[in-house]
Order: structure tokens, then C-alpha cells, then sequence
């Protein structure tokens, strides 16, 4: 009889241990996980915004074409899987550096003219992805590098990639990026899947 009611208090502990354990699993989220429920972010449009914003990109893209001589890129496309690698890629380098990711920031660019080094995608507008931390004195979402950290402080990559430019803390010196072979790693990113001119799908 003790060895009966020793079991049964074990099987309710163990029945106790397993619902204890997965009340406190956190949801997984964006891998249709049933029973988890995602709002509508206010971020979102109508299609009726959208169209009347990408007409009013036309004519800057027509004016582009024109400077250019030809039809430039129209998007680029990543994977779901991508998205959630990269900010999860993020987030676990941040955390090495005590800083926390507060989003991304797009920069509108273009691959440089060099067809050796970018192929058929030389020469057409892109985007990178840069990584933000909010700054709670300027109230502001800043870029950086969590791979570019050097103790707590976060190098200036905005001023870093607009300028190819790094200004030392005396504000007299200045860092440039290596012009080197071997080029400066960054989280930056880009490299989607570029959509052909006159794409119509």
C-alpha cells in the first residue's frame, strides 16, 4: 500500500511538473503554431494607399530611368526564413554587447557599376537592412553594428556608411574602412532576390 501511494504521489508530481513546464513555454509565433493569435499591426495599409504610393514613385523612377539609360529595379525580395534568421542573428549578437535590437532601418541604395563583382545586379537600386537601438536621451532610434561595439559604445554606422567615415572620439582623427582585400564583416544586410526590370507579378 506505501509503495502505491508513493507512486501516485509521484505520477501527480511529474503530471504537476509537465503542465508547470508547458505553461511557461513561451509561444514559438510565426511558424502557425494553432491557438496563437497575432493583431493586425497598425503598420499596415490599404491597397488603395499602396497603389496611390507606388504611382507616386513613378515618377521618380522615370526620371531615374532616364538617367540612367535604362529600367532600374522595381523590388527585391527575402524569405520569411531570412527575416526571422536575421533578426534572430541580431538579437543574440546584441545581447553579447548588453544592447538590445529596437528594429531595422532601410537604406535605399544602388549596386555600384561593377559587373564582375555584382553580376546581373550592377548598376540597379537596392536596400540594406540596418539594425537600430533606441537611444533614450536623443529619443531616438540609432543604426548600429552589434559586431562593431568596442566597450558599450557603438561605432556611428549611419555616418560609416554615408560618408565611409568614422570620426574618433577627439573629433579630429579620422577612421576609414579598410580599402583593403579583406573587407569590414558587418550585420548590415541585403543580398534578396532582385526583381528583373519590367517585372509584372
Amino acid at each position: 500500500m506505501k509503495i502505491i501511494s508513493v507512486m501516485r504521489k509521484t505520477t501527480v508530481l511529474l503530471v504537476i511538473m509537465v503542465a508547470f513546464a508547458v505553461g511557461c513555454q513561451k509561444p514559438k509565433g510565426g511558424d502557425g503554431d494553432a491557438g496563437i493569435v497575432y493583431e493586425k499591426p497598425k503598420e499596415t495599409i490599404t491597397l488603395e494607399q499602396a497603389t496611390a504610393m507606388y504611382g507616386a514613385y513613378q515618377k521618380r523612377y522615370e526620371a531615374l530611368n532616364a538617367s540612367v539609360g535604362k529600367e532600374d529595379a522595381r523590388y527585391g525580395w527575402h524569405s520569411v526564413d531570412f527575416y526571422k534568421g536575421y533578426i534572430g542573428f541580431l538579437e543574440q549578437e546584441a545581447k553579447k554587447v548588453n544592447m538590445k535590437i529596437s528594429g531595422l532601418r532601410m537604406y535605399y541604395v544602388a549596386y555600384p557599376a561593377d559587373s564582375i563583382k555584382y553580376g546581373i545586379q550592377a548598376d540597379y537600386q537596392t536596400f540594406i537592412y540596418v539594425p537600430t537601438y533606441y537611444d533614450e536621451k536623443k529619443q531616438a532610434h540609432i543604426a548600429f553594428d552589434p559586431l562593431h561595439v568596442e566597450n558599450g559604445v557603438p561605432k556611428p554606422i549611419h555616418e560609416i556608411i554615408t560618408t565611409g567615415k568614422d570620426r574618433a572620439a577627439n573629433g579630429t582623427s579620422i577612421y576609414k574602412l579598410t580599402s583593403t582585400a579583406t573587407e569590414t564583416t558587418s550585420s548590415v544586410a541585403n543580398m534578396g532576390e532582385m526583381c528583373k526590370p519590367n517585372c509584372r507579378d
